[in-house]
């Protein structure tokens, strides 16, 4: 009996735990990213198709090649209307001073490369 109540917490313990890493918003580069659903307000994010709970800013970090990003989206509901505003911020964090591309405004996406962040 003992065996199998240790055997249930072990195996509760793991699904807690890939329950946290799957919504704490780590993300590949390809922005594959777990993000905060709710259909209600419909604030979509266009480039992964997800919705946010409340309007604001969702922001994750994801790294690759040693190189760590950062990708942001910003949902604004208005009155009656609900308005949708998407920015795509890619920034390479590693360096002294970062440098911030709005990837959306010229309607790129965030991408990778050999000197960092760059809008493609």
């Amino acid at each position: 009996m003992k065996k199998w109540v240790i055997a249930a917490v072990i195996v509760l313990a793991m699904v807690i735990l890939l329950g946290f890493f799957k919504l704490s918003g780590y993300a590949s580069w390809s922005h594959q990213s777990q993000s905060i659903n709710n259909k209600l307000n419909n604030c979509e994010d266009t480039d992964s198709g997800k919705d946010y709970t409340t309007p604001g800013t969702a922001t994750w970090t994801w790294a690759l090649n040693n190189k760590k990003y950062t990708y942001k989206d910003f949902c604004s509901l208005g009155l009656a209307v609900k308005t949708r505003i998407t920015e795509y911020y890619c920034t390479a964090q590693n360096t002294a001073s970062p440098i911030s591309y709005n990837c959306a405004a010229i309607g790129k996406t965030c991408k990778s490369g050999p000197d960092g962040a760059y809008c493609g």
